[in-house]
């Protein structure tokens, strides 16, 4: 009897929480981007800001290619286009990384025909603004941000990215961070130090403090790894790479936290997603997450839930390059098709797309950004919003113990 009463006062307590939960409409969505006005109707979205509320990418907004430029998107004002560096000159821009609160978004822009810079853009609306560079000017310089740590410009506040220089004597890339300084109001340039004299190395993500970053080579250079390099000790050590096949990893994601590094690397069965996280000796290890069914073996994680537990990616589920759909993975279920999940758990309405690749989720990890093909067959990016399982839900689906579950996709 007292367990019969216990229950049902956990059953009360449920129907409370889900009715709140209804009460604020946190409703399942998905949503396509749009496009920017002008040219070739594109687009895909690269990241999701930690809070849910701001994505970011790049979009077609002119008659040539490449007139790409680089968009910030909110559900209350849309898709807006970001600019360029020297709009008189080029019309080329990206925006590859947002701040937590969506305020800050980082990528790069061409400045002239030939170079391309580490840039940022605030939410005032003020434009692109280039980042510092390391060595002398001029000469031909390529750069770019891939991500960035924090809540608008403050104290902590650190971008990633890294820098070449083509017609130098060595035009490897180099990975770097850049650190606001607010009593200078500047920006401080700092090269991590290398893996090795011949190591291509790209900064792709950063730790919400800052402290953590990860990347790896800038292409598909077999040899090289994905690397992590964290403050404390200013130390950048090899990630490794799954056993089998040629030797290559690199990360292009990380937890809110640190402790779980997201990527691919070469397998026995061809290149594979895999994830990062520490054992009790504090070593990094590597584990395979799989591929989707159908289709060649391959598969790639973009991005990860801020306490690690959530992953998405692309893998291939057909012969071409072309057949490859976005992912989401959990240690619950293993690696699922994103559509699958939206359309057969949630109930959404996809009908005509095709969802290519998921490559950014938010800290909550409630949010999934990514592009696809839309119902008119172009390349379109898109948002997805998954709401946390209500209390009542999950009594009914697994009763009380699951109660002390948290996920962020149910089945």
């Amino acid at each position: 009897m007292e367990r019969v009463s216990h229950l049902l006062m956990l059953f009360g307590a449920a129907v409370c929480l889900f009715a709140g939960s209804a009460a604020f409409g946190d409703q399942p969505s998905f949503t396509g981007l749009g496009d920017l006005p002008g040219g070739l109707y594109y687009s895909t979205a690269y990241r999701v800001s930690g809070d849910g509320s701001t994505a970011v990418g790049r979009s077609s907004s002119g008659s040539s290619y490449p007139d790409y430029e680089a968009f910030r998107w909110t559900e209350g004002t849309g898709i807006n286009g970001l600019g360029y560096l020297e709009p008189t000159i080029s019309h080329w821009s990206s925006a590859y990384g947002v701040s937590r609160d969506g305020s800050v978004v980082v990528g790069e822009s061409t400045s002239g025909t030939l170079y391309w810079w580490a840039s940022y853009w605030m939410e005032n609306g003020t434009g692109a603004t280039p980042l510092p560079i390391d060595g002398p000017y001029p000469g031909e310089v390529w750069s770019r941000a891939e991500d960035c740590s924090g809540n608008g410009l403050a104290n902590g506040t650190v971008i990633v990215g890294g820098q070449s220089r083509p017609g130098s004597t060595d035009p490897s890339w180099k990975a770097y961070r850049w650190v606001w300084n607010d009593s200078g109001q500047n920006w401080n340039m700092y090269q991590l130090p290398p893996l090795g004299e011949s190591s291509s190395m790209l900064a792709r993500a950063v730790s919400a403090d800052g402290s953590v970053v990860v990347g790896g080579p800038t292409g598909g250079d077999l040899g090289q790894q994905a690397f992590s390099w964290t403050q404390g000790d200013n130390r950048t050590v090899g990630l490794g790479d799954l056993p089998g096949g040629d030797f290559y990893s690199r990360a292009l994601d990380v937890s809110a936290d640190g402790s779980v590094i997201v990527g691919n690397a070469i397998s026995t069965l061809g290149d594979e997603a895999c994830r990062w996280s520490k054992n009790e000796q504090g070593d990094w290890v590597i584990q395979g997450l799989g591929d989707l069914e159908g289709g060649i073996f391959m598969s790639y994680a973009n991005g990860v839930s801020g306490d690690g537990s959530i992953i998405v990616g692309g893998g291939r589920t057909g012969p071409t390059e072309s057949d490859q759909e976005a992912f989401i993975w959990d240690e619950v279920y293993g690696m699922r098709n994103l559509r699958d999940v939206l359309v057969n758990e949630y109930h959404l309405d996809l009908t005509g797309w095709v969802l290519l690749g998921a490559n950014g989720i938010s800290a909550d990890g409630l949010t999934i950004v990514g592009g696809g093909y839309n119902p008119n067959g172009d390349i379109e990016g898109f948002i997805a919003h998954i709401p946390e399982p209500g209390t009542l839900s999950l009594l009914v689906l697994g009763g009380v113990g699951i109660l002390a579950r948290r996920r962020g996709v149910r089945r």
